[in-house]
């Protein structure tokens, strides 16, 4: 993952900000503005895959968080690094994971 996967994932319809942690969950690069979300996307891409580990689901992909009533946010974990994705909440979560899931593959 690198900073262009950033910008491209910006140009995605209902996409407010994009930040990328690495492995000690530090973020990297972000377009997001609000520090406690670049935090909390640090964090997710942490703890997701102990989750998933201890409760026996195996590798973790992705978390996604749906709110009623602000912006949603879908941390995509891709080996030790991560991407948080802040949305709208309009926009369909099987759309966005599609959306970055193509370009994970092809980026």
């Amino acid at each position: 993952m690198n900073e262009s996967l950033v910008e491209d994932v910006m140009k995605i319809r209902g996409v407010k900000g994009a930040a990328l942690a690495n492995a000690m969950g530090e973020i990297t690069v972000s377009t997001v503005e609000r520090p406690e979300l670049n935090e909390f996307i640090g964090f997710l891409s942490g703890i997701a895959p102990v989750l998933g580990n201890s409760a026996g689901l195996g590798a973790v992909r992705g978390v996604t968080l749906k709110s009623t009533k602000g912006d949603n946010l879908s941390v995509f974990i891709e080996g030790d690094e991560a991407l948080g994705v802040v949305s709208t909440r309009e926009t369909a979560t099987r759309f966005l994971r599609q959306q970055v899931d193509d370009l994970l593959q092809w980026g």
